[in-house]
């Protein structure tokens, strides 16, 4: 899991024109991307709809349509916990990360934390996140 220490904001040289905090006007767009990865998940965009309040949702935008998403749970208003950024060609890209970082970074005021899958690694330790441990999570499908 990697954490960013809350501390004096400064832009981290991306462009926020790109990248909007969702309201619920976005609930299609949203959906459209995070039911491409909700199937083994809890946090389906029906539960994360429904409870809105207690998440942070942002749009990485391209030709004004939403091209990827990241969502964070706001853990008792006592830290951003991000739970994944997610893209609708579902392939990584590192400059929608940065992006998407910078912007729930330039809005928190607490401190925030993730799990990192490692294709992401570089991105996050770019932007100032801080490993704090290491867990192999393994899978087998039968």
């Amino acid at each position: 899991s990697y954490r960013l220490p809350v501390e004096k904001k400064e832009e981290k040289n991306v462009n926020l024109n790109k990248v909007r905090r969702l309201s619920l006007k976005y609930a299609d767009e949203f959906i459209a991307i995070h039911s491409l990865y909700e199937k083994d998940m809890y946090y389906t965009s029906q539960k994360i709809l429904n409870s809105f309040s207690n998440w942070r949702i942002y749009g990485y935008f391209q030709n004004e349509k939403m091209v990827s998403v990241l969502y964070a749970y706001w853990n008792n208003r006592t830290m951003l916990e991000i739970y994944g950024i997610e893209y609708k060609d579902k392939k990584y890209s590192k400059e929608m990360a940065k992006q998407l970082l910078n912007a729930i970074y330039q809005d928190a005021d607490l401190p925030i934390f993730c799990m990192v899958e490692q294709e992401e690694q570089e991105a996050f330790e770019e932007f100032g996140f801080i490993q704090l441990d290491c867990y192999h999570c393994y899978k087998k499908i039968l």
